[in-house]
């Protein structure tokens, strides 16, 4: 049987807010064939499995299905509105899990060139589940209390944190296993810890690595965090002769352009040296800060790539080994040179550090599009630098 690739994404929407309405199950998937290419356009045959148990389980609901992909190469299906087969989603029993989906995608009428996935169910949908709570039945007696769910590092005063990944089907979905999904679609880095605004009012996501807590953002503030403002500077010559706290954007593009927001303000050394840059609470990395983070994550031959944002949105090609594994999601901002000129948007990605290299320079931490590395090296103070910020 030929084996083709297929990534998928399920979306439970459920439709059981009356008893006449059917009872559905959202699906979408992105389909490929073997070289990766995206299977666009392209009317399929699916048959689609509920399987109770495990993977090799009872199968308790089956349907076929015909749909078109879509110019992405995307599918979306409500199951239990296909050609039945055999059960009825309606008689599903939730909690009597875990249950799994298998699905057979046919691109062609070729019977034998078959698509085939089988993934568990990990969030039942509510209103499906909802339709057994009157099946209880007997006393049921709470064995855990507040004290329990605060066992570890909680306050009953305050918040309750992070528990576990749901790793059981009856498990509540919890804020770890949203971060996952948030995390998978896009909006919010890996290792997503909160938002911190500065005193402009800009918000910042944050990751979490070991003992460190970054900003996974560069700064773009315009202000102290004394609300002293920074000096906005565009000319060359007066960027050159700056001798107290600068900044600027790429180019001298507008402070509200894509560029601008993305990429955040370049700073020279003497504003990173006021110790007042940053969020209250927070500060300019050092130099052994810095290692400390390449170290968590392998090392400076691996720890580039694990700090880029991966693919070449913003990177220039080839962006070589990025993952962004770290959530860091490192950009190549580029730099002002210390003679006012703008270099390196789509190359290079320059942070300062808070380390002073002898009187005239400061060190910074480095990454390039060629390389997966990441290296540290010492810079002009008045050149103009991306800052991300570390929490004390």
């Amino acid at each position: 049987m030929k084996k083709l690739f297929t990534h998928l994404a399920f979306m439970f929407l459920v439709i059981n807010l009356f008893a006449q309405a059917p009872e559905i199950i959202g699906y979408q998937a992105v389909i490929r064939d073997s070289a990766n290419a995206l299977i666009v356009d392209t009317k399929i045959n699916m048959r689609i499995q509920i399987i109770q148990g495990s993977e090799s389980g009872t199968v308790v609901f089956e349907e076929g299905q015909k749909v078109k992909t879509n110019a992405n190469g995307l599918i979306s299906i409500n199951i239990g509105t296909g050609t039945v087969v055999s059960g009825t989603i309606g008689s599903i029993d939730w909690s009597d899990g875990p249950y799994f989906i298998c699905t057979e995608i046919y691109p062609t009428d070729d019977i034998t060139n078959v698509i085939t996935h089988t993934s568990q169910i990990v969030s039942v949908p509510y209103a499906l589940h909802a339709a057994y709570a009157e099946n209880l039945t007997g006393g049921y007696t709470e064995t855990q209390g507040l004290a329990d769910v605060l066992a570890v590092d909680n306050n009953a005063n305050g918040q309750i944190k992070n528990v576990a990944m749901p790793g059981d089907m009856k498990d509540a979905v919890n804020k770890a296993y949203i971060d996952v999904v948030l995390w998978i679609s896009g909006i919010i880095p890996l290792h997503f810890t909160g938002l911190i605004p500065d005193i402009d009012g800009n918000v910042y996501k944050t990751i979490t690595m070991g003992t460190q807590t970054w900003m996974a953002e560069n700064l773009r503030t315009s202000k102290l965090n004394d609300n002293t403002s920074i000096s906005l500077v565009t000319g060359n010559t007066d960027w050159a002769a700056l001798a107290t706290p600068g900044y600027c954007w790429y180019g001298n593009v507008v402070s509200n352009s894509a560029v601008a927001v993305a990429c955040g303000a370049l700073y020279n050394w003497h504003t990173v040296n006021t110790g007042k840059l940053c969020p209250v609470g927070w500060h300019i990395p050092t130099q052994e800060e810095y290692n400390t983070l390449v170290d968590y994550i392998g090392g400076p031959d691996v720890a580039g790539g694990k700090l880029k944002e991966n693919g070449t949105k913003n990177w220039n090609s080839p962006n070589a080994l990025a993952t962004n594994l770290s959530g860091f999601t490192g950009l190549p901002c580029g730099l002002r040179n210390a003679d006012g000129t703008f270099v390196g948007i789509g190359n290079a990605g320059l942070f300062w550090s808070g380390t002073e290299h002898l009187a005239t320079g400061g060190i910074c931490a480095g990454l390039l599009f060629n390389t997966g590395k990441y290296e540290d090296s010492a810079l002009d103070k008045n050149a103009g630098l991306s800052v991300r910020c570390i929490k004390d």
